[in-house]
């Protein structure tokens, strides 16, 4: 009897189709499952790679800028590690098979899934006909729905090639820009290689100007004037405007003078006379959930990271069957799906978190369908909708984010809300004072997320009666000043990747920008992660911050006009162009012709820039105090003079890179000062951000002479004085903090060999104890030397005491290595390497090198058996 071989992305989808296409056999201790028209195994995510640039070319092992730009005529793939080979060598077994006819891909329906299916397979080098199940939703209907309508794998060829597309691109640039600037920046001496990307490198760049932002401003002075005033029996607060229109600053008075003359004016004024304005404001139902959306709404509720969204949002799919396919670019539904939204409103409102709200649906009928159910907007996946309730209650992140995914399905089909702001306007003598409230008359849609008729700021409506007279009870200044540009937060970033870098809020205006986007939904949250891994970026709360080691690459990379890797607008047209690919517009070949020309350019640029050229001396910041003749200039690693006296100050300074602005501060401040800076702990550590002001100083004779002197070059006789916030010269970098107050437990993990309940949370496994901070609880950090620990590693480690060996940690001397991890007695872990090979000593070595090798007949070899 013939059969099909069925290829799913991971184990546990494996299973859940063999269960619906079972009864089926478990063979080979899991390895593969068998029913009576298909053999049903699974890769492991990406089995096979592009080969390293040595395989193609000898020259291009060393990292070397004559041996760039790298460029293949043509790309080969390797299995990824020794898993990969084992779990390849299983695929090849089955695929050989004389009952298998033909293979059917049921990788994950998306671009990554095609690739993993296709990679093995032409690594194989086994054809048979291929077919191709696209699936949204692994309930075990929707598998069975799913088989019964196959599609031919040829009809996916074009995503097949945009997937190829983005693995060699992103190799091509990759490899020469992370070599290119490695090399070229070796003496800036941050950790690691300094790594570039097609998508990475512009996305960090948006940080980074926004880090610089942070950096230039200058807090400037204003005053607010606040008042209360009486009126028809009640008593309300009200601020001063001094310019009318819609400007945010409009209640700022600009200098202590002018702030003042409208405090003894509001003083003195008589005759003060109140009036409100009413609007009634609409608001529409929001769109469905793709994981974009997604994701920011779980940061700015929950402070969530995109990648703990995303796993949460994973584990309800797989693990769960609760949601449809979640990494989806599509806000809207089919409409062949219409037929179960009374069955899920149904659902929903026998549910806790979005019973009365589907109780309304049911009263009322469901709003918005035809913008809902749209069939010309949906990709290669529909929205993320609930599929059914859970069962048994849900826990931590995935009670949080099924809520969420719930509550938006109901919302997108309720009407809008209604709701009524008022502006009051007290005035008298030429002075407006404003104030402003609002509140919810028709909930509409609101009603999902558990808002009611009267929800908001009211602001106590003034008695028919009250006329139109006021009086002043008090009026006080507040001086405050103005604030930096907050740093992005994740929801943030992800909708400048998701459009661009522009800023936008509305949802449907997002969605259609969204062709031009950085990355795809399923790619964006490991940008983020590979950006905060590598030490470009580091988490402050819910936001962002570009460290000193991403500034310092984007400087350089701009100043070297690689605009192709630090242009957002640019990535975002090749996005764009993949696009295009994946929907047949223009070809494979053509994509990468235009790939292979930017990353020539790119490297020509990286490779020929000159630091001289970079930085000219045309750039004066200002003299040397007390030496006129020592003009200060910018250099690629700090700012330096030439004349009288050494002068260098280095750029970079914990955790902060000193900008040219502030160099000329020092240099011309009447007592050579600046501040405040924010300085920061060393990347990696838990210390705390703190400010403090730099101040320009010389050192004395004596000082002077005691620094350190290497080679010829005499030290800098200037230096910057650290001086903290209470004025004392600081020299500590910031206060250790024990328990990471951002930390919350995601979900259970399981019970420990010794009795102990390990949960999960967003930065490791722990016990109890270990997650209060106090010693000899049982913990292990998600990542261990630059290694994502996945759940089923960290479920064997607690369960048994030990992982199976795991390959691709990295030292701290950025060298690969290969261990198990062990619990040990104090709960944290160790490592244990696998036995080395005994050496051989060194006589007998040179002794076997000058012996000739015999050689074996085969006669002697049979002999010798």
């Amino acid at each position: 009897m013939s059969k099909l071989l069925v290829i799913a992305e991971k184990p546990s989808v494996a299973l859940d189709l063999a269960k619906a296409l079972g009864p089926f056999d478990r063979k080979d201790g899991g390895d593969y499952f068998e029913t009576d028209g298909h053999v049903i195994s699974f890769a492991v995510g990406h089995l096979v790679e592009l080969e390293e640039p040595e395989s193609y070319d000898k020259k291009w092992k060393a990292w070397t800028l004559s041996s760039l730009p790298i460029l293949p005529d043509a790309f080969s793939r390797k299995p990824r590690d020794a898993k990969a080979i084992k779990r390849l060598k299983v695929i090849k077994a089955l695929a050989k098979r004389k009952d298998v006819t033909g293979y059917v891909n049921a990788c994950d329906a998306g671009r990554e899934g095609e690739n993993i299916f296709r990679t093995v397979f032409t690594w194989l080098n086994l054809p048979k006909p291929t077919q191709r199940l696209w699936l949204s939703s692994l309930t075990q209907g929707a598998i069975r729905k799913g088989f019964q309508s196959l599609k031919s794998g040829d009809d996916f060829n074009d995503l097949g090639d945009a997937a190829a597309c983005r693995a060699e691109a992103d190799w091509l640039i990759g490899m020469n820009a992370t070599r290119a600037m490695s090399i070229r920046l070796k003496s800036f001496k941050y950790e690691g290689v300094f790594t570039a990307g097609r998508v990475q490198t512009p996305t960090l760049t948006m940080l980074v100007d926004r880090e610089l932002e942070i950096y230039r401003h200058q807090p400037v002075p204003y005053w607010l004037l606040n008042a209360s005033f009486s009126a028809g029996g009640q008593i309300y607060e009200s601020r001063f405007h001094a310019a009318e229109g819609p400007r945010k600053d409009a209640d700022r008075l600009g200098s202590q003078e002018i702030a003042d003359a409208a405090l003894k004016a509001t003083q003195t004024a008589t005759g003060w006379t109140v009036r409100d304005e009413r609007t009634e404001q609409l608001r529409k139902a929001p769109l469905l959930f793709d994981l974009t959306s997604l994701q920011k709404t779980a940061n700015s509720l929950f402070g969530f990271s995109a990648k703990r969204t995303l796993d949460a949002a994973q584990r309800l799919y797989e693990g769960h069957k609760l949601i449809s396919y979640p990494r989806t670019d599509s806000k809207f539904l089919p409409r062949d799906m219409l037929e179960r939204l009374d069955p899920t409103i149904e659902a929903l409102a026998g549910y806790g978190a979005t019973a009365k709200a589907a109780q309304k649906i049911q009263a009322d009928g469901a709003e918005n369908i035809h913008r809902n159910f749209n069939d010309a907007k949906v990709t290669d996946h529909y929205a993320i909708v609930p599929i059914r309730v859970p069962e048994a209650p849900l826990s931590g992140d995935d009670e949080r984010i099924f809520n969420l995914i719930a509550q938006q399905f109901a919302a997108a089909h309720m009407p809008p809300a209604k709701w009524s702001s008022v502006k009051r306007y007290t005035e008298a003598a030429g002075l407006t004072y404003q104030c402003s409230g609002r509140v919810l008359e028709v909930p509409g849609f609101e009603m999902a997320f558990g808002k009611k008729v009267g929800d908001g700021s009211p602001l106590a409506a003034l008695p028919a009666d009250a006329g139109q007279s006021a009086s002043l009870v008090e009026a006080a200044l507040e001086e405050k000043q103005t604030k930096a540009p907050p740093r992005l937060s994740e929801a943030r970033l992800l909708t400048k990747m998701e459009t661009c870098g522009k800023d936008i809020d509305d949802d449907e205006l997002s969605e259609a920008m969204t062709a031009r986007g950085l990355g795809t939904p399923a790619t964006r949250a490991e940008t983020i992660e590979k950006l905060i891994g590598r030490r470009y970026l580091a988490r402050e709360g819910k936001a962002l911050r570009a460290t000193a080691k991403a500034i310092r690459l984007i400087e350089v990379l701009r100043a070297a006009g690689a605009q192709t890797l630090t242009s957002v607008e640019l990535t975002g047209e090749l996005e764009h162009r993949l696009k295009q690919v994946e929907e047949g517009e223009i070809t494979r070949d053509d994509y990468m012709l235009l790939i292979r020309s930017q990353t020539e350019e790119l490297t020509t640029s990286l490779c020929g820039m000159s630091f001289d050229d970079m930085y000219p001396n045309t750039q004066e910041l200002g003299t040397v105090p007390g030496l006129d003749g020592m003009m200060v200039r910018e250099t690629p690693w700090g700012f330096e003079a030439q004349g009288d006296e050494p002068f260098f100050l280095w750029k970079d300074l914990r955790g902060h890179v000193l900008q040219p602005a502030q160099v000329t501060q020092l240099l011309t401040h009447e007592e050579h000062q600046v501040g405040p800076i924010t300085l920061f702990p060393r990347a990696g550590s838990k210390g705390s951000s703190y400010e403090v002001s730099l101040k320009l100083e010389r050192h004395e004779d004596e000082a002077y002479a005691k620094l350190p002197r290497r080679g010829k070059r005499e030290p800098s006789r200037w230096h910057l004085q650290i001086i903290g916030a209470d004025g004392v010269v600081q020299s500590a970098a910031g206060q250790t903090i024990e328990v990471d107050a951002n930390e919350e437990v995601v979900a259970p993990l399981c019970t420990a060999k010794d009795g102990q309940e390990i949960q999960e949370t967003n930065i490791r496994y722990a016990d109890g104890p270990a997650l209060k901070g106090e010693r000899g609880g049982l913990t292990l950090p998600k990542e261990v030397c630059k290694r994502q620990i996945t759940r089923e590693e960290a479920l064997l480690y607690f369960e048994s005491g030990a992982t199976e060996f795991l390959e691709n940690f990295t030292s701290k001397r950025g060298r690969p290595f290969k261990a198990k991890l062990f619990l040990k007695p104090n709960g944290r872990h160790g490592f244990e390497f696998e036995p080395r090979k005994p050496r051989t000593p060194a006589k007998a070595k040179a002794k076997a090198k000058a012996e000739p090798k015999k050689k074996t007949t085969k006669k002697a070899a049979a002999k010798e058996a």
